[in-house]
């Protein structure tokens, strides 16, 4: 088992899915640090399916092995539906202030969509899922998305259907207790004055 550790700013809730499979020692365990400004709000464990959904979990890992995601930012959340980073990085994501520049996530090339590869993990709340640009299946490059609800109805069917490649082991809590901030009226708003340009540029889970 290998065990990493991220660091962002941003919250929102999500509910772990309980019929995920159970951990085992082969898979690599993430851990994502959250906070929003100077707040902490602590770390949410992730257990990614190595064996089951190798390219995505391959891409995934290379974006973090190679620094790419150091600074980087949770720029989008709809509550009750999707939390989504990894798009792009500013200097100091602990900062009180609105974002001033933010830089893309350089890209490697998209992957094949894994959804129908393996075992078929729905997308149900607590899961782990990539972001692909809206029409085409094989888009999936740096941005990735929680699952904050049951959208299997929806980002099983659409796109070929949303690669879950991880599910949430363990600081659902952690995620939760961020919603009455990230998820509140000002949250949105915020997040996208932060996020500039960008936010029309980043791959959305539903659309590009």
């Amino acid at each position: 088992m290998r065990s990493i550790v991220l660091s962002l700013i941003g919250v929102a809730a999500c509910v772990i899915c309980p019929s995920l499979p159970a951990a085992t020692s082969s898979h690599t365990h993430v851990r994502f640090r959250l906070s929003y400004g100077l707040t902490p709000f602590g770390d949410v464990d992730v257990e990614l399916f190595d064996q089951e959904k190798p390219v995505t979990v391959s891409n995934f890992l290379h974006y973090v092995n190679v620094g790419a995601y150091e600074g980087t930012f949770l720029h989008y959340c709809i509550p009750n539906f999707v939390l989504q980073g990894g798009a792009g990085t500013v200097g100091n994501v602990y900062s009180s202030k609105n974002f001033e520049a933010v830089t893309v996530v350089p890209k490697f090339p998209p992957i094949t969509n894994e959804f129908l590869v393996g075992p078929r993990y729905h997308n149900f709340a607590g899961t782990l899922a990539m972001a692909k640009l809206e029409g085409d299946p094989n888009s999936a490059t740096s941005s990735w998305f929680f699952n904050l609800g049951d959208n299997s109805s929806f980002l099983d069917r659409d796109n070929g259907g949303f690669t879950v490649f991880g599910k949430v082991t363990a600081g659902a809590n952690v995620l939760v207790a961020g919603t009455a901030i990230f998820g509140s009226r000002d949250g949105p708003a915020v997040a996208t004055k932060r996020l500039g340009e960008l936010a029309a540029s980043a791959a959305k889970p539903w659309a590009g």
